[in-house]
């Protein structure tokens, strides 16, 4: 996480809020790569197949795909 090459400080204080925030940095931009990725941000399209699924029962979901 390059902790080393960003900041170089003596005060342990100042180390952990450096670290917090270069994990919270990372946390977001994991947010904004998820978001871009993931069907479930798709919004309305998800959810409706999600519904759809649900009510299907099993031996359906079987028969659908044999």
């Amino acid at each position: 996480m390059k902790l080393t090459r960003e900041f170089q400080v003596r005060s342990y204080d100042a180390l952990v809020s450096h670290t917090s925030i270069v994990f919270i940095r990372s946390i977001m931009l994991e947010v904004v790569a998820r978001r871009n990725a993931d069907p479930r941000t798709f919004g309305e399209l998800f959810y409706t197949i999600y519904y759809e699924i649900q009510e299907i029962t099993l031996l359906e979901a079987l028969s659908l795909l044999l």
